[in-house]
């Protein structure tokens, strides 16, 4: 049983590594943004199954993956040139630095400094003494959280701005019926064939897509 340990250890290091891949996706990614604006926008439109949830979570992968991309080449190269095979704990250790450096350049480029002088605030508080070394801007610590934070804050942002057309749309074939005197027809009836035309017309998914992508750009 003994002898078996040393084959089990990489096992056990890339199924540990394997079931922290969503939470790394989701916190270090755009994917969080991305995806909260698709489904705001679905929202907004008024069509609750279509897209459905599947296709805008790939939709958001494959942007997530695309925006990530020069970070995760960069971060792939410097592990083939030092040769590191994860097989054991002092490689994964070595590792860390190669990976740290790209991710806190990457993160730190989108998170705000408002939300990076409340974390650092907040761990001073909450942490130890002997752990407010970690407490820096610079701290993966501290970066992390700050980039959940602010990319939440404007997806929600970019949400509202697509969400207002929509609601005037509303507003309008509403008032339109009330005045017409046909109370007994459903608004959404109509708007929401209005809402689709002219999404379509100004190409909406494209723009909306492409705003997603260009908000990235250092």
């Amino acid at each position: 049983m003994l002898d078996q340990l040393p084959s089990i250890g990489p096992t056990l290091i890339a199924l540990g590594a394997a079931g922290l891949i969503p939470i790394l996706v989701v916190t270090t990614t755009a994917f969080a943004k991305v995806t909260i604006v698709l489904f705001l926008l679905r929202n907004a439109l008024g069509v609750q199954q279509a897209p459905t949830g599947l296709v805008l979570n790939v939709v958001a992968l494959m942007l997530t993956f695309f925006i990530s991309g020069p970070m995760w080449f960069e971060i792939i190269e410097s592990i083939q040139d030092a040769d590191i095979d994860f097989s054991t704990i002092d490689s994964v250790k070595e590792a860390y630095p190669l990976i740290e450096e790209p991710l806190r350049a990457q993160l730190s480029s989108f998170a705000t400094d408002r939300e990076k002088a409340f974390f650092i605030s907040a761990a001073k508080e909450l942490w130890p003494a002997r752990l407010h070394g970690y407490a820096t801007p610079d701290s993966l610590f501290i970066i992390v959280p700050a980039f959940v934070i602010s990319e939440i804050t404007r997806a929600f942002e970019i949400g509202f701005m697509l969400f207002l057309p929509f609601v005037v749309i509303d507003m309008i074939v509403s008032n339109v019926l009330l005045a017409m005197g046909a109370m007994m027809v459903p608004p959404m009836l109509i708007s929401l064939p209005a809402k689709l035309f002219l999404f379509v017309a100004a190409d909406g998914w494209a723009r909306v897509l492409h705003g997603l992508l260009v908000s990235y750009i250092p």
